[in-house]
């Protein structure tokens, strides 16, 4: 029918459809079942929503990720040199800010460091290669690299000697050597006996605190170019070298400027110690370390062991830490009756006390080689002294230092650039603003409670 408004109109619905028919009269069909499907019961989603909390907690917890970054602490006297320092190395200031997913763990910094290096390290730089003829018969190699552009204080020459096992083709060493010599520096490197394919020519390799190789490279770059300045540079266990040297007084130390000493452990009588400990994982890096070490024997063996019956092979092929190859091999080859006595006489800490010349000492509290415990010499030699400053990272892990990025890191380490900053201001100073004097070279022994001579200072901003 046709309503007044001009619209159609229909029968009205029914108000109630009977129970168990649809709309149109059809009996409804039993819900869909699938066999196997699982619901879980709200005790079990609460178990689940758990773990995912757990596993979220543990991930920050691995990464480090609720710790942010920071600027370094510094440990100071004040002084004008110190105070010059902070004006002229900004990073000493600035907030040091690690690759955001995974830089904030040490265990992956040292990691990544030790299998890829900074990606600076791809500009592989080519250098010219010397040997000297050592006493006892050993033939030491380094290699020179010299500079496109001199640098604006004069001639001046870098001499590093690496870590533990390194030597001039190691990566972290290959992007140093790049940054400093793009800004006007010679460097020198030392290659540690038995880290290269050079054949030994006596039996012995290296070991942790011989400085007579360190010291025959210094003498033939001086002998080579008697005008130039030094600046001695150490990483890890090549810091430790560097700072004996530096306080055995030896005849070129007149020509230098000053010491940096990066990631080392200070103390091997400690440090033995603690590399057996299970704690940060330290007895695996042992292990790794010890693995390396054994790789080097083996490739020297017939040179080291031929026709002698001094050593414990056995020994030495089953040793699963430094500590156990030290007591089947370097004792005997070094001379020493004890690995106290072979420790101690290896260490800077007894004798760092002697140096004269600016020092910088740097290292990382999630170094885990390297654990707070044994940083207290560092300060108290930073506190004994009007040129010398310790500076402690948050973060960094044993000489790793990579900065920037989510995941992918800038090219020069955060430690690289501090290097480069420190040495190109101390080589624009006179020489005489950067001397100690004798009454302020205190024994080890003594400690600073006083806060007057106390400084730290942890300032700065994001680096942009």
């Amino acid at each position: 029918s046709i309503s007044r408004r001009g619209s159609l109109t229909f029968p009205s619905c029914p108000s109630s459809i009977p129970d168990g028919r649809s709309e149109r009269g059809v009996p409804d069909k039993p819900p869909v079942t699938f066999p196997g499907r699982w619901t879980p019961s709200p005790a079990m989603e609460v178990f689940f929503g758990a773990a995912v909390l757990v596993l979220c907690y543990v991930f920050l917890r691995l990464l480090n990720l609720s710790n942010g970054p920071a600027p370094p602490t510094l440990y100071y006297r004040p002084s004008d040199l110190n105070e010059f320092l902070l004006q002229a190395v900004p990073l000493l200031t600035l907030r040091y800010t690690p690759p955001m997913l995974w830089g904030r763990n040490g265990h992956l910094q040292s990691i990544i460091h030790s299998l890829f290096g900074p990606s600076r390290s791809k500009e592989s730089r080519r250098g010219e290669c010397s040997t000297v003829q050592l006493e006892d018969g050993s033939t030491l190699t380094y290699t020179l690299y010299d500079t496109s552009k001199p640098h604006p204080a004069g001639d001046i020459t870098i001499v590093v000697c690496p870590g533990f096992g390194s030597s001039n083709r190691s990566k972290y060493i290959q992007a140093f050597v790049s940054l400093v010599s793009d800004h006007g520096f010679k460097v020198a490197v030392l290659d540690h006996l038995g880290t290269t394919d050079q054949p030994l020519t006596a039996r012995r390799i290296f070991n942790y605190g011989e400085t007579g190789e360190f010291g025959a490279m210094v003498d033939d770059v001086m002998r080579e170019n008697p005008r130039t300045r030094l600046i001695v540079v150490g990483f890890s266990m090549g810091a430790n070298i560097v700072c004996k040297y530096m306080a055995e007084g030896r005849s070129h130390n007149d020509k230098v400027i000053c010491c940096v000493s990066a990631g080392q452990g200070y103390d091997a009588v400690r440090g033995s110690n603690v590399l057996m400990e299970w704690t940060g994982f330290r007895r695996a890096y042992n292990f790794a370390m010890a693995q390396g070490l054994k790789s080097i024997l083996q490739r020297h063996s017939y040179v080291l062991f031929r026709g002698n019956n001094d050593f414990n092979l056995s020994a030495i092929h089953s040793a699963t830490s430094l500590q156990e190859i030290d007591l089947a091999y370097t004792l005997q080859a070094a001379g020493y009756s004890s690995l106290h006595s072979y420790y101690r006489k290896c260490s800077c800490s007894f004798t760092m006390h002697k140096i004269t010349v600016p020092t910088l000492l740097v290292n990382a509290l999630d170094d885990p080689l390297v654990p707070e415990v044994m940083l207290d010499v560092p300060y108290n030699y930073a506190m004994s002294r009007d040129n010398a400053m310790f500076v402690l990272t948050r973060h960094g892990g044993h000489l790793g230092f990579y900065s920037g990025g989510f995941i992918i890191p800038e090219s020069e380490t955060w430690l690289h650039r501090l290097l480069l900053q420190y040495i190109d201001a101390m080589s624009t100073i006179e020489p005489s603003r950067a001397s100690v004097s004798s009454d302020v070279l205190l024994s080890p022994s003594r400690e600073f409670e006083s806060q007057s001579v106390c400084a730290s200072r942890s300032l700065g901003s994001q680096v942009d």
